[in-house]
């Protein structure tokens, strides 16, 4: 699956901006953290309604998303947004997006779920994370959160697991056709985790069950990782790999159970019927997964947002770093050694012995002279003679970094890092290995940054770029052929491609999407319901 976030070009210039007296950018990371400081409001929305549903509430992930790739490659599958800030339990709901899908056979058809661009990236991004308020998380990553019934880090694997589950039917050639029997449900509805009566075992919830061998059950809650069912839909287990699985049949019901467990280490007993089955009937339900596995290496992003002037303490900074480092080591563990991840922003981790993955592009390209990745334009760089007032639309290298100066003469603005893909900037161009002054390596590309300029063709343009549609920004496809909608400003106003408070109101229509995705059921309506009946908290 390719990443969902290319190399980006141009960035939003309040994040970006750098002043004569050294003042780097808004965002930064500190250690392997990516710092987000929200300039528009516009991802902590103090009403905490996001301007799309779609995209949770509270913390909203795709302006999120936007600012992380402002100053990061386009070379992470998974993200995760945490904040330092207090959020309402009404719009706290710890969530999992499937950005983008296109695997079949795990019971979801579509083949994108979201509208990639809305979130930053440009085609590999596959799973987006809503983490929400950090305070509410317990210190100690691997202690209880909540009630308490899951830990802390196994609360995020559940979110990263939506991207692949719950959502699968099951066929036992009986002639009941296709079932949901192993689906939890809760108000009717399902919500992409397990029934209670299957035995999954799993981060995403369902039963760790006992057969007692008298027709009676005992469901107890204990340590939870992805089951083999899990893995298969993951693409770490092949069909023959998966084994006997079963469930319990208690009343007859054509459809599971609610799905949230009890406290950790408390028993249920119940009765029942035991009904084994294999994969061979979730084939017959959903097909054959396709493609029959997936790579076993993740690239994970962790990022803090705070607002204007509160950045995270270092005991908060501190406090995710625990949750990375004890993501990543657990992770073979939760995978029974066949995944590994990389949660170094820098990309330069390997995995396991038992699933290597390879080094990130940007690993080992620090063009500010540094030791973080490129998040900021520092003084150090190669460049240290820009001056205080520029020319507007003067374009200067800066180290390895193309900045063009603001329309009004005061700033430099990072254009693009030409470094992303091994080339360098010279005499205030990108220029790559074959020797264009365009904006791709390709070894073959004849449309040349000048060409794309003077030409009155709007389907021809470079690579990357990014220019203003009325509120929006349209950013050129990664083959130079066509725009496409990047992001809406609204209520902002669009300038040569940058999104700028333009002091008024700008309404515009939101692109639709269907979404079964995190915890939330399914369905935006979900969160009127929380807003109308103040539903008790869930984690999710």
């Amino acid at each position: 699956m390719k990443t969902l976030c290319g190399r980006v070009s141009v960035v939003i210039a309040a994040a970006l901006m750098f002043l004569a007296s050294g003042a780097a950018y808004a965002n930064h990371d500190e250690g392997e953290i990516a710092i987000i400081e929200d300039t528009t409001g516009l991802i902590l929305p103090v009403e905490g309604m996001c301007d799309n549903m779609l995209y949770a509430q509270g913390l909203c992930v795709n302006h999120a998303g936007i600012s992380f790739y402002a100053s990061h490659p386009d070379n992470y599958d998974v993200l995760i947004f945490f904040t330092n800030k207090v959020i309402n339990f009404m719009f706290d709901v710890k969530m999992g997006f499937p950005v983008k899908n296109s695997i079949r056979g795990i019971g979801r058809e579509e083949t994108s779920l979201f509208d990639p661009t809305q979130v930053g990236s440009a085609g590999r991004l596959m799973q987006c994370l809503k983490m929400g308020s950090m305070h509410d998380l317990p210190e100690n990553p691997h202690d209880l959160y909540n009630m308490p019934r899951i830990t802390g880090i196994e609360l995020v694997a559940h979110e990263i697991g939506h991207h692949w589950m719950a959502w699968i039917l099951m066929d036992m050639d009986d002639g009941r056709g296709p079932l949901d029997i192993l689906r939890g449900y809760e108000n009717e509805d399902p919500n992409g985790h397990w029934s209670a009566w299957f035995n999954s075992g799993s981060v995403m919830y369902g039963g760790t069950l006992t057969d007692n061998g008298n027709g009676s059950f005992s469901e107890c809650n204990g340590v939870r990782k992805y089951g083999p069912l899990d893995q298969y839909l993951m693409g770490l287990r092949t069909a023959d790999e998966v084994g006997t699985l079963w469930y319990v049949d208690v009343d007859g019901t054509t459809h599971g159970s609610p799905s949230m467990p009890f406290a950790r280490d408390t028993c249920n007993d119940f009765t029942g019927t035991r009904v084994d089955f294999t994969i061979d009937d979730v084939i017959r339900a959903n097909g054959v997964r396709d493609p029959i596995t997936s790579p076993c290496h993740l690239k994970v992003g962790f990022a803090i947002v705070h607002e204007v002037g509160l950045p995270p303490t270092p005991e908060e900074i501190a406090k995710i770093e625990r949750y990375r480092t004890e993501l990543q080591a657990s992770w073979p563990f939760l995978t029974d050694n066949r995944g590994s991840i990389d949660t170094t922003l820098s990309g330069c981790g390997t995995g396991t012995e038992q699933c290597v993955g390879e080094v990130s592009p940007q690993c080992g390209a620090l063009p500010d002279g540094d030791t973080d990745t490129v998040d900021d334009i520092d003084t150090d760089t190669a460049e240290t003679d820009l001056p205080e007032t520029c020319t507007p639309g003067e374009m200067r290298c800066n180290g390895d970094r193309l900045v063009t100066c603001s329309d009004a003469g005061e700033l430099w603005v990072l254009t693009e890092d030409c470094s992303f893909e091994g080339g360098s900037c010279v005499n205030g161009a990108c220029v790559y290995p074959d020797g264009d002054e365009d904006t791709t390596a390709d070894a073959v590309d004849d449309v040349d940054k000048a060409e794309a300029t003077d030409s009155t063709d709007t389907s021809l343009c470079v690579p990357g770029a990014l220019r203003c549609a009325g509120t929006a920004i349209e950013k050129c496809a990664a083959d130079g052929s066509a725009w496409s909608i990047y992001t809406d400003c609204a209520p902002m106003i669009c300038v040569d491609g940058t999104c700028v408070d333009g002091g008024g109101d700008t309404e515009t229509d939101e692109p639709s999407a269907k979404s079964d995705s995190g915890c939330s059921g399914g369905s935006a309506m979900l969160w009127l319901l929380m807003a109308g009946l103040a539903l008790l908290r869930r984690w999710r």
